[in-house]
């Protein structure tokens, strides 16, 4: 009887223990529960993590072979500090103290200032940055402390701090966001907003580039919003979605095609119409543009010159053809008078000389002496016969008629050729005159020839003093030179920064959008476009701001359908009139369109 006792007692004790051990595990697991609901209640954990920095690209600043390229990955540099050089250009210098994390050239290769040569990491920018879901970014603040481990350091965990909360999701910034599909059904997309931690810790992550990481953050309550108060007399409403956006968005471009120099701007950064984001590298433009205005001055000066000259030159000309003291046309009318001088002479004494032949003038004491000189012979030839002369003296009478005979021929002869010489020179005048008359001919229709001459020279003169494709040449550089300075066209906030120092400026470098005028896009059915108008009032909520209403209007509906059948759609959009909203560029959001009755 005493061992059955016994045995109760044992199994008693037993069935306690049991108890107890399951109680204490409930209770565990309970405690265990309680502490990952609170946990989960408290603070926000995301694997959604890396890190990070600012990624500056390296770019040659002329075309050419890559004679040298010191450079190596993991190699850390300095600001300044030169990287390499191009055949016959200038050193290529980085831009940052940093640590190259990328190489992309070797030596000897052709390189150009479009194409990145190495990319370099600012190691003094080094921060994580974590993706948030949209829902819990109305409980994060700046400032907010945080707590991160970072693979690579095992369980070791590191202390920081918010620093940033970007304005925009990043479907918002990557243009990926999805809004409608084609059959006009609002898609539903939890987008993700970046926030970047600043660690206060005493850590080199210099080597971590891109590596993953673990963010846990303690949560805060949601703001309290004012509800929205539903109009008096507010009946059956109308419930749309849509995305949140900004109402003024400029997307800053460049065609350039200049490397970035500086970045003076983040995103979350607010900045006013005219501020600078950035600037371009535009190496040697100025003095580009220095020389083309003196091309461009030296040229003009040039052209003025030669249209002075040339009217100068036109108004002499005209004078002296007007004033008759035009030097070549002088100098042929003094020939052409010299010409006739001469022809006036020539035909006087061929005249003469004709008269004189035909007269005999020339010829009359040779003939008159001949015929003397024959009467004589006829008379000796008759004294001889009759014994009266001798002989001898008949043969004197004989020689002095051949004497005589002959110098009347001789003076014949010579009669024929100065006729015939004074013929000559007289054709010789007539023509001396015929050229002369022509030159001076010639010598007007050429002074003519010169004033046209110098007149279309004036035209063309005053056509290349026109030097309007030197003047767009500078015009265009330094259009190049002002839009190197990268401003902003409106007053907002930066939202995405694209454009990295050392890199090729090409394309979208900045947006900037009014985060304080939001907008929200939406679209209403057709059976429901009836009931409403631009003006009425509507309420917003967002999963992301809790139960937090805010106020709206309806500011635009389009007047045709964005979708065919079988789902026929109006684009809208609501204005956000409530100030100072957690809603987030990007965000989805409710819109409640209360009609009244």
């Amino acid at each position: 009887m005493n061992q059955e006792q016994a045995n109760q007692e044992k199994k008693g004790k037993g069935k306690l223990i049991l108890v107890l051990i399951l109680t204490l595990a409930l209770a565990v697991g309970a405690g265990t529960g309680i502490y990952f609901v609170w946990q989960g209640a408290s603070y926000l954990t995301t694997d959604n993590a890396r890190v990070t920095t600012t990624l500056i690209s390296i770019t040659p600043p002329v075309p050419g072979t890559l004679e040298r390229f010191t450079i190596y990955e993991g190699r850390y540099v300095e600001e300044n500090e030169i990287l390499g050089w191009v055949e016959n250009g200038e050193a290529i210098r980085s831009p940052i103290n940093g640590i190259v994390v990328r190489t992309l050239a070797v030596r000897d290769q052709t390189v150009s200032p479009h194409e990145p040569l190495a990319l370099i990491a600012d190691i003094n920018g080094l921060h994580i940055q974590a993706n948030i879901e949209e829902t819990d970014i109305a409980r994060i603040q700046l400032g907010q402390t945080a707590i991160v481990t970072i693979d690579g350091f095992g369980s070791r965990q590191f202390s920081g701090y918010v620093s940033e909360i970007g304005h925009a999701t990043q479907a918002e910034l990557t243009g990926s966001a999805l809004f409608f599909n084609t059959g006009g059904t609002f898609t539903r997309v939890t987008h993700l907003i970046p926030i970047k931690i600043t660690v206060t810790d005493e850590v080199n992550l210099d080597s971590f580039i891109g590596v993953n990481a673990r963010v846990r953050l303690p949560l805060r309550q949601p703001a309290v919003v004012q509800p929205f108060t539903t109009p008096a007399g507010a009946g059956d409403g109308i419930s749309v979605r849509g995305t949140v956006e900004s109402v003024e968005s400029r997307n800053i471009y460049t065609t350039l095609g200049f490397m970035v120099e500086r970045v003076y701007v983040k995103e979350g950064d607010r900045v006013t119409a005219g501020q600078t984001l950035g600037t371009l590298d535009t190496g040697d433009l100025a003095l580009t543009i220095a020389q083309q205005r003196a091309s461009l001055e030296t040229a003009r000066q040039s052209a003025d010159s030669a249209v002075f000259e040339t009217q100068r030159m036109l108004r002499e000309a005209s004078a002296n053809l007007a004033n008759n003291t035009n030097i070549h046309i002088l100098s042929a009318e003094a020939a052409l008078n010299a010409a006739e001088t001469a022809l006036t002479a020539a035909q006087k004494n061929y005249n003469d000389a004709v008269r004189d032949h035909t007269t005999g003038s020339n010829t009359q004491a040779a003939r008159i002496e001949l015929e003397t000189r024959e009467n004589a012979h006829a008379n000796a030839l008759i004294l001889h016969a009759g014994g009266i002369i001798s002989q001898d003296e008949l043969r004197q009478t004989e020689t002095a008629l051949t004497l005589a005979r002959n110098q009347y021929n001789d003076a014949t002869e010579a009669q024929q050729r100065t006729l015939e010489q004074l013929r000559l020179a007289l054709q010789s005048a007539v023509s001396a005159h015929q050229n002369a008359q022509e030159l001076f001919n010639a010598s007007r229709i050429a002074a003519g020839q010169d004033i046209a001459r110098l007149r279309d020279g004036i035209t063309s003169a005053e056509i290349a003093s026109n030097l309007e494709h030197m003047e767009l040449a500078l015009q265009l550089l330094e259009k190049q030179l002002e839009d190197s300075v990268i401003r902003s066209p409106i007053d907002g906030t930066v939202t995405a920064v694209i454009a990295r120092e050392g890199a090729v400026g090409m394309g979208l470098l900045f947006v900037i959008e009014d985060t304080d005028s939001l907008k929200i896009t939406t679209r209403f059915r057709e059976y429901d476009i009836g009931r409403i108008e631009t003006g009425m009032a509507v309420i917003i909520t967002s999963n992301a701001t809790g139960n937090a209403e805010y106020a709206g209007i309806i500011s635009r509906i389009n007047p045709a359908a964005a979708a065919a059948a079988p789902i026929v759609e109006f684009e809208a959009e609501v204005t956000v009139t409530s100030a100072e909203t957690g809603l987030r560029i990007g965000m989805n959001a409710r819109v409640d369109v209360v009609l009244e009755h």
